[in-house]
């Protein structure tokens, strides 16, 4: 009997083991094409695009916004606008579903950012589609992108190693905020800077996140992960463009 409780003990810790190197592969693997991104992002120029190319995506993407009213899924990536800049015609090449780019000063947010057709693929994948358990930064499903939804909402995990979208939790902290206001968020042909002017947390079971806002003139960029002051809590975060 001892001899079967031995062996059913070092049966487990192997398994055990297993499960931790799968991870750390997973998670190194993840961050490899983390910075293969950030490469192409740093090395490919970026051209402006002309009044002309702009007023005609925007043009053909207000026509996708107001097709997007009477479904439920995501426009097909090559239905978009995208700019004649170097930048986002590489990624977009190297990663399915890209549609920007969000850094935020003196926190390890700077990922890609991906939407996909329902909010739930990206909570266990990575940019690149892979398994990961951090998943990706991804823009609601129901959002066009590119600038042209009156709020705009994106998630990210709270992970324990501080990446991901964990840092929106130091704005909680009155001032952390006053000093790293600013979020960037390069989408496909423009870039665009937000000042945070809200950040609380809130239960889940009892909060649901609309994408509609009273004012229809009015721009938002909302951003959302956990928080654990709360069972099943979600930290948000809610800033506007910088005039």
């Amino acid at each position: 009997m001892r001899i079967v409780m031995r062996l059913l003990s070092i049966c487990f810790l192997l398994i055990g083991f297993g499960v931790v190197i799968f991870n750390y592969a997973t998670y190194m693997n993840n961050e490899i094409a983390l910075e293969a991104a950030k490469t192409v992002a740093l090395n490919a120029a970026e051209d402006v695009p002309s009044k002309a190319y702009k007023s005609e995506a925007l043009a053909v993407a207000d026509a996708q916004v107001q097709l997007s009213k009477n479904i439920k899924t995501a426009p097909p990536k090559e239905n978009y606008p995208i700019a004649n800049n170097d930048v986002s015609e590489q990624l977009i090449d190297k990663i399915d579903n890209y549609v920007g780019w969000i850094t935020i000063g003196n926190t390890p947010i700077d990922y890609p950012i991906v939407r996909g057709n329902d909010n739930d693929f990206y909570l266990n994948h990575d940019f690149n589609g892979n398994p990961y358990i951090g998943g990706a930064i991804f823009m609601d499903r129901r959002n066009i992108g590119n600038n042209l939804d009156a709020h705009t909402i994106i998630y990210g995990h709270y992970m324990k190693d501080g990446s991901m979208f964990t840092a929106l939790n130091k704005y909680l902290d009155p001032q952390f905020l006053a000093k790293n206001s600013t979020i960037t968020i390069n989408y496909l042909y423009e870039t665009v800077e937000y000042r945070v002017v809200e950040a609380y947390y809130v239960s889940a079971d009892t909060y649901e996140l609309p994408l509609e806002i009273s004012d229809p003139n009015e721009r938002r960029l909302t951003l959302s992960t956990c928080n654990y002051i709360l069972d099943n809590g979600r930290m948000i975060v809610h800033a506007v463009p910088v005039d």
